[in-house]
């Protein structure tokens, strides 16, 4: 699944759209994952017991359960000059080993009979977080508010609202590291043409602005970001009247509030469109239009200076993600099947091929020395499974759905927690959706 979403999916997805044809032809493609348009619970929801949890009734009111929301910080940014980009010459084709992984069942690894879960009933798709305290989710059925629930149990609250009446925050997955989560809020009736990147403090809910456009003088489908401690890093293509104009890499820190761009490029045969950081360094995804191959760069990115070096060498990847000092993406050109991902280590330039599991497994994520991804269905009587693949171990744990009609979407890895959606009756029309989370061993 290699689209970004205008509704949620996964979270490292762009739109590519056949918009703006005076530039570059992209044809529009669409997720592989089903798309599932369902109403949210009519009844109390309820924290059920095969958890060692208390079993408890969970009821979820805006007034009751509301935190105050402190005042929006918008911060003076500071610029500084955009670094000159070093280029990079053409390097041998790199080594690569190819590794077989050990199989084993998630259950090693997994306590699958002590499993939480928060029930949803007949719930769309949500988008989800996490951290070392909290599960964080957003109702599509209200998607103008933001829900946290302890992981230890619990009634959920308001964490975060939206700022525009007829406001919604699923129009990206929100991401969490450290103190801090960002989110995107957007209107309902001017959808992703006015929009807010926002960032909120996890321990005083303070909050900042991070990026806004009420005009549409940024195109929000070539749009990537991402979260690391107090570092915040983005990609977005500006418009000229009718035209795309940049590919912009902005870089901000949360601590300070200064604001600077590292990279400015003119969108004519190429986008910027994908970005992952961690530390002092990001991953950045070029994908070219078809007049240039269709193929896709990868370059390791240093935020301090703005040097970059080419990453593939000659090799096929898209689809980065990154957790110092491992990087991951997919071996081939996006849209593609995954037969296999690269592991690739920053301070030893290992470069390691892993064969990917599952009958259509969706692009992998990273946290620590930890890999994982699911498969989409194949039919609803088997199910999908979750795979996490541990890189020290060399072997790839399973997780499959502990019934027949049953499916996993989001799965999401903080640290030694693990969390997903699960649902049951899965063909039926109105089926049942439950967030679950558990520690990893």
């Amino acid at each position: 699944m290699e689209l970004h979403p205008t509704v949620l999916v996964e979270k490292r997805i762009t739109i590519f759209s056949a918009l703006f044809v005076s530039v570059f032809v992209i044809v529009a493609c669409t997720s592989t994952s089903k798309q599932i348009k369902l109403s949210l619970p009519s009844q109390t929801p309820t924290l059920i017991g095969k958890t060692n949890f208390p079993t408890q009734t969970i009821l979820i009111t805006k007034q009751s359960s509301a935190i105050t929301l402190l005042p929006t910080v918008n911060p003076t940014p500071s610029f500084t000059a955009s670094p000159t980009i070093t280029s990079t010459e053409k390097e041998p084709f790199p080594k690569i080993t190819k590794l077989i992984p050990k199989i084993s069942p998630a259950s090693v690894i997994i306590n699958t009979t002590k499993i939480a879960s928060y029930f949803l009933e007949q719930a769309n798709p949500i988008a989800l977080a996490l951290d070392e305290k909290y599960i964080y989710w957003v109702d599509h059925k209200d998607p103008s508010y933001l829900y946290r629930i302890s992981q230890q149990g619990g009634k959920p609250e308001v964490l975060v609202k939206s700022l525009y009446p007829d406001g919604r925050l699923d129009c990206i997955d929100p991401q969490t590291n450290g103190h801090w989560m960002i989110l995107c809020d957007t209107t309902i009736s001017r959808d992703l043409t006015e929009w807010k990147l926002r960032a909120i403090n996890l321990d005083d809910q303070s909050q900042i602005v991070l990026l806004s456009d009420n005009n549409q003088t940024n195109l929000f489908t070539y749009f990537d970001i991402s979260l690391n401690q107090n570092s915040v890093i983005w990609v977005i293509t500006t418009l000229k009247g009718n035209e795309l104009d940049e590919n912009v890499v902005t870089l901000f820190n949360l601590a300070t509030g200064e604001m600077h761009d590292i990279l400015h490029k003119k969108a004519d045969a190429s986008i910027w469109s994908l970005i992952s950081i961690s530390g002092n360094n990001a991953i950045i995804e070029q994908d070219f239009d078809k007049t240039q191959g269709g193929k896709s760069a990868l370059y390791s990115l240093d935020v301090t200076n703005g040097n970059m070096n080419d990453l593939l060498m000659g090799d096929e990847g898209s689809m980065p993600d990154f957790s110092y000092p491992w990087a991951v993406w997919k071996q081939g050109v996006r849209y593609d099947f995954m037969r296999s991902f690269i592991v690739y280590n920053f301070d030893d330039n290992r470069r390691l091929q892993i064969p990917s599991q599952g009958p259509d497994p969706i692009d992998p994520r990273i946290n620590g020395a930890r890999i994982y991804w699911r498969d989409n269905l194949t039919t609803n009587e088997a199910g999908n499974a979750i795979y996490i693949y541990d890189i020290e171990k060399n072997t790839t744990y399973v997780l499959e759905t502990p019934g027949t009609d049953q499916f996993y979407e989001n799965v999401y890895i903080y640290n030694n927690t693990i969390a997903w959606i699960r649902y049951t009756d899965f063909s039926k029309a109105n089926h049942d959706a439950y967030i679950e989370w558990s520690k990893i061993k």
